[in-house]
């Protein structure tokens, strides 16, 4: 935001003496070409989520290239389901309640986690793989949408690409 506002500082101090930017000259279409031309980018970019598969607020693809001033509030159930050679599987709670809100639903989040675990069968050999499922809803919706439902999430490789969808988020 401060970018965005801040053709008001550079003209105010480096513009001619006796003109003063405003919000009034930016409606009247009086401000400088610069100023419409950051805010044509900053605008922009808040499309940028809308090319992304599911819901950005959910699913967190697109939404690092624009400005978030408010975030929905969201609640989410994260587990890994580990198998293992000797032993019936186990499912692991993966959220992380100590989070801000701001990242406790975000999928990187519980991305790197199960890589973490995947990374483990090096050296836990009874380690087969990892089930990985991630439901998430704001909370004020009624229940949960499945962004993450990845069987064998350690023998199948995935990666979190930032400018593209990732196949593995629905």
């Amino acid at each position: 935001m401060t970018t965005m506002l801040a053709w008001f500082w550079i003209e105010d101090r480096y513009g001619e003496a006796g003109t003063r930017p405003t919000l009034k000259k930016l409606f009247r279409g009086e401000a400088p070409l610069s100023g419409y031309a950051l805010l044509f980018v900053f605008a922009a970019f808040q499309l940028i989520p809308l090319f992304y598969r599911g819901d950005p607020v959910l699913n967190g693809q697109g939404r690092i290239m624009s400005l978030h001033m408010f975030e929905a509030r969201q609640d989410c159930e994260v587990l890994a389901t580990v198998h293992w050679s000797a032993a019936p599987p186990t499912v692991v709670d993966l959220r992380m309640p100590e989070l801000p809100p701001r990242i406790i639903c975000d999928p990187i989040v519980y991305y790197s986690r199960v890589q973490n675990l995947c990374r483990s069968r090096d050296v836990d050999t009874h380690l087969l793989d990892v089930d990985f499922m991630m439901k998430v809803k704001r909370t004020t919706d009624p229940s949960f949408q499945t962004i993450v439902d990845e069987a064998s999430f350690c023998t199948v490789p995935h990666r979190y690409r930032v400018f593209a969808n990732n196949s593995w988020i629905k």
